[in-house]
């Protein structure tokens, strides 16, 4: 008698796709036990302080100088003796766009094969070493995965495409049955 291989598959699956050095993410989340899927875009609320525009290079004198990779706001205040200082920018994400829906069974049972998390553990902190690989340079994207068993919840940094692997080809799948497929959201998400 042969014996059937064992699959797991994921309770949830959550993408995130963030644009512009974090001024802006999308959260794509496929709940597979509630039958839900839901996308929400949050941006960045900037600092009123921080509207206009700054400079990406500080020069402190005439040999040093760096480059600034966050928001930051300039003050002077008298507890510095009004020397003017940069400082982080507090910012809260605000919620811009949401949406959220019942999924059929049909489009579920088509999914169910790209979702077995036993798949996806042989390309955990694996190396790519004769792969082609493209390149997401607008965005960057991750993949989070959640099951209800004894596996832990998986990450992968998406930032590469890797075609060959699960999370790419499940993307692909999200893309196809539920996102290109909605008007609201194929200007929203970027498949």
């Amino acid at each position: 008698m042969m014996e059937q291989s064992k699959k797991i598959y994921f309770s949830k699956i959550i993408y995130v796709q963030i644009h512009g050095w974090g001024r802006r993410k999308t959260y794509i989340q496929l709940d597979m036990i509630q039958n839900e899927f839901s996308v929400q875009v949050y941006k960045l609320s900037l600092d009123p302080r921080a509207a206009y525009n700054m400079q990406r290079t500080v020069y402190f004198d005439k040999t040093h100088k760096t480059d600034l990779i966050s928001h930051a706001v300039k003050i002077s205040h008298g507890k510095n003796g009004f020397v003017p200082t940069l400082i982080p920018e507090e910012c809260d994400e605000v919620c811009i766009f949401t949406y959220g829906t019942k999924v059929k069974d049909s489009i579920l049972d088509e999914l169910k094969p790209f979702c077995d998390a036993l798949k996806f553990q042989p390309y955990i902190n694996k190396k790519v070493d004769n792969e082609w690989l493209a390149y997401r340079d607008e965005y960057t994207m991750h993949f989070y995965g959640f099951t209800d068993s004894y596996i832990p919840y998986m990450h992968f940094d998406m930032t590469y495409v890797h075609s060959k692997w699960p999370t790419e080809k499940l993307w692909d799948e999200l893309c196809n049955h539920l996102i290109r497929t909605n008007k609201k959201l194929k200007n929203i998400v970027i498949c």
